[in-house]
């Protein structure tokens, strides 16, 4: 027992020292040796009452480690168990908040838009905005924004990238510069405003060009090729259909080498519509079955529901008009059960 407490309480401090010197999403290539200690240090401090404080330490100190692995459904099992045992462990309002951030990530990408990620989204803004905490509540904001997007409340969405923009004027970084203004980009063309939309997405891609690459992942999307396929969309919409198709393709095509597996099934998702306005069904079939094996490969539930539906509109466009029914009734089930409102109408239109 005192063996494994050592154990427990060495990569504790370990993994304290870290998070001390990295934020949340700093590359942690190095400490990946490390995730079969974490794991047996986390299984033990979660085994008895008396010792959950090693184990919420520990799970906010190394969520990062989980997330950079992609290890989403570990990461919300840890997440949650450390929330529950928070029951007056004194002052931890950072480690809460880093807490809440992971839990509202991992669940939302393999568990759909439940209550559950509003509500850990919600008091995590609450809790940061009292503790004065800049960082992570941009990292919040960007999650209840996609959130918002993602349950099909597009004015919310837009209203939370305007918060975001204040933020990040405060910033030095252009990083966040350009991710307010992806932002803002996205909530306009969602909302119907598609000029604005351009003028933001423009804006975002000149200070990207200003300042060399930029860090532009956040909450597990990369906000750059967000915008890329946004711009996309947009270009079909504003009379070049063309220009449209190919940058959606180039965009799928970049998506592939993302570093998180959630941004190729984005841009299948949002991309490959724009292929299917202009009746083109020759290029989609490969990257629909490829994000269908790729959401299921990483129990990503949310975007496989989402890739059904597409094959499901692709299948009625080629002919197959009963398995794509099929399909697209399936679909819908998955998509209501995950609270995926944004591609709902979509689908339903298809069927």
């Amino acid at each position: 027992g005192s063996i494994a407490e050592r154990h427990a309480r060495y990569f504790a401090a370990l993994f304290k020292a870290i998070a001390l010197e990295h934020g949340a999403y700093t590359d942690i290539g190095r400490y990946v040796p490390h995730i079969g200690n974490v794991r047996k240090a986390l299984e033990w401090s979660f085994s008895s009452d008396d010792r959950h404080a090693i184990g919420v330490e520990l799970a906010a100190d190394s969520a990062s480690l989980f997330l950079g692995l992609w290890l989403l459904a570990e990461c919300r099992h840890w997440s949650r168990l450390a929330l529950g045992g928070m029951k007056g462990t004194g002052d931890m309002t950072e480690r809460e908040v880093r807490l809440l951030e992971a839990l509202a990530l991992s669940s939302m990408h393999t568990q759909g838009n439940s209550q559950e990620v509003r509500a850990a989204l919600e008091r995590g803004l609450d809790l940061s905005e009292a503790d004065g905490g800049r960082l992570t509540r941009l990292h919040l904001f960007a999650g209840l924004n996609i959130f918002l997007t993602r349950v099909g409340d597009f004015e919310g969405a837009l209203a939370v990238a305007k918060r975001f923009d204040v933020i990040a004027r405060d910033s030095d970084s252009r990083g966040d510069h350009a991710i307010a203004e992806w932002m803002l980009g996205s909530g306009h063309h969602l909302a119907g405003n598609q000029v604005a939309a351009w003028e933001h997405y423009e804006r975002g891609f000149r200070i990207e060009a200003d300042t060399g690459g930029l860090d532009a992942d956040i909450f597990g999307f990369n906000h750059r090729l967000r915008a890329l396929l946004g711009r996309a969309r947009l270009l079909w919409l504003l009379g070049s259909p063309q220009g449209g198709c190919e940058l959606a393709c180039a965009v799928i095509d970049e998506s592939a080498n993302a570093r998180h597996p959630t941004n190729y099934c984005i841009c299948v998702l949002y991309c490959v519509p724009v292929l299917l306005w202009s009746g083109d069904t020759e290029s989609p079939y490969t990257h629909i079955e490829r994000a269908l094996a790729h959401a299921e490969r990483h129990s990503l539930f949310p975007y496989a529901g989402a890739a059904l539906a597409l094959k499901g509109e692709w299948l009625v466009m080629t002919g197959e008009e009963s398995r794509g029914v099929d399909d697209l009734r399936r679909a819908l089930q998955l998509l209501h059960r995950e609270n995926y409102g944004i591609v709902i109408p979509a689908t339903l239109r298809a069927l």
